[in-house]
């Protein structure tokens, strides 16, 4: 603009001094001057068509580069050399405008497929600082993710179990609530810059699946073989019990005959967790399962001096449940809870409705930082002569009920708590 009006100074010069000069010169000298001032205007006409308009335009061209506006054009100047590079140029912000709107349209295609991911990805910034995170890791985090955090910053297992992964680095964390995920630190270039983010894996089922399919073979295996041998060693004993007139050979031919039944029942527990049924799902009111099962459970702890305390919730609490196998739940639970205490204690089973959980809390030993990460497992226990087979029969229960649920020692009060969400 500033050149227009520069450009025009002359011209208005021009123009006024051929007004003015017929009133100071006449004759032929006068058509002299005017034809030079025409001959002038031409050639500044030519020089603003050659130079200006270009310019000008160009500048045009410069201020749509620096407001990013790429859908709008120049027009052409009616030169061939101008034309041509306004060409390159509308042809060089018809591409920027078209790679804005792919980029676009990919960034909203991958928010919407982070959002709607079930594997938890969290994005961090050029500081390690929680930056973006969706719906599936903030499930994983027991919802303690928040922007501008440190991962080492937030009161969570699984913030705990993974605050020291570098770049590149992968890891397989098993929870305390039998969660199972793989844990991998990755990195993107983000403005020349690396970027990490965390990719988080549920790998439960999957895990799951191959430790009943391998404990299943091997329990048939077992059962098969142990049974087939009872099943004529036992019959003999028996009739040696039964005709023998030697009274220590009757008492051994029982005892034998005793240890073989206790074999049996001992493989025959174990067949239990492959085989288990089912859920036939019905309305289930856990305040009146509770109570049901509350004389029956204190008969198991009264003998040990056990307190069992009942914290119910105030309104029925209605849930889609297999009372029978709830039931079995519930009392190798409290079970567990007894030979954790193994005397003088208290048990408290609780119902709440917001949220729909049902707790059930012991102030026995506690449990390991190191061994909660293994309760669910198979064949594992903490107990001297435990078979190591109630947690994970639980564990299979509520997971065919689709329940979340978690063991774990808090380190503020010292007491267990089992939990189960519905």
């Amino acid at each position: 603009m500033k050149l227009k009006i520069i450009f025009f100074i002359p011209v208005i010069i021009a123009v006024a001094i051929g007004v003015a000069l017929p009133l100071y010169i006449s004759g032929d000298i006068l058509w002299i001057f005017e034809i030079g001032i025409i001959i002038i205007l031409f050639a500044l006409f030519l020089l603003y068509r050659k130079i200006v308009i270009p310019i000008s335009a160009l500048k045009t061209g410069m201020s749509l580069l620096y407001a990013q506006d790429f859908a709008s054009r120049l027009r052409p100047v009616g030169q061939r050399d101008a034309d041509d590079i306004v060409s390159v140029f509308n042809n060089m912000m018809e591409q920027l405008k078209n790679e804005r709107i792919q980029v676009r349209e990919q960034n909203h295609f991958l928010d919407l497929l982070i959002k709607a991911s079930p594997m938890g990805i969290v994005v961090f910034d050029y500081d390690s600082r929680i930056m973006n995170f969706n719906k599936s890791a903030a499930n994983m985090f027991d919802g303690s993710l928040a922007k501008g955090l440190y991962i080492r910053d937030i009161e969570c297992e699984l913030a705990h179990e993974i605050a020291m992964l570098s770049r590149k680095d992968e890891k397989t964390v098993r929870l305390a609530d039998n969660r199972i995920l793989k844990c991998t630190m990755l990195s993107f270039v983000d403005k020349g810059f690396q970027r990490p983010f965390l990719l988080l894996e549920t790998l439960t089922d999957e895990v799951m699946k191959a430790e009943r399919a391998a404990y299943g073979k091997v329990i048939r295996v077992i059962s098969h073989e142990v049974n087939n041998t009872l099943a004529g060693v036992i019959p003999v004993f028996d009739t040696v019990s039964a005709l023998s007139s030697d009274d220590m050979l009757r008492e051994t031919a029982c005892a034998c005959s005793e240890r073989c039944a206790s074999l049996s029942r001992f493989i025959k527990s174990y067949a239990d967790v492959v085989k288990v049924p089912e859920p036939i799902l019905v309305d289930c009111n856990l305040n009146n399962l509770v109570l049901s099962l509350h004389t029956f459970l204190e008969s198991l702890a009264v003998k040990r001096n056990i307190c069992i305390k009942l914290d119910l919730s105030a309104t029925d609490t209605i849930v889609k449940a297999d009372p029978v196998l709830m039931e079995q739940v519930i009392v190798n639970v409290v079970k567990n809870s007894i030979e954790s205490i193994g005397s003088d204690g208290e048990i408290t089973i609780a119902v709440s409705k917001s949220p729909l959980m049902l707790e059930i809390t012991d102030n026995g030993a506690g449990i390991s930082k190191d061994a909660s990460s293994h309760l669910f497992a198979p064949f594992f226990s903490t107990k001297k002569g435990s078979q190591g087979i109630g947690l994970t029969l639980v564990a299979e229960i509520l997971r065919n009920h689709h329940c979340r649920f978690r063991l774990a020692t808090s380190p503020d009060d010292g007491l267990t708590r089992f939990s189960i969400n519905f």
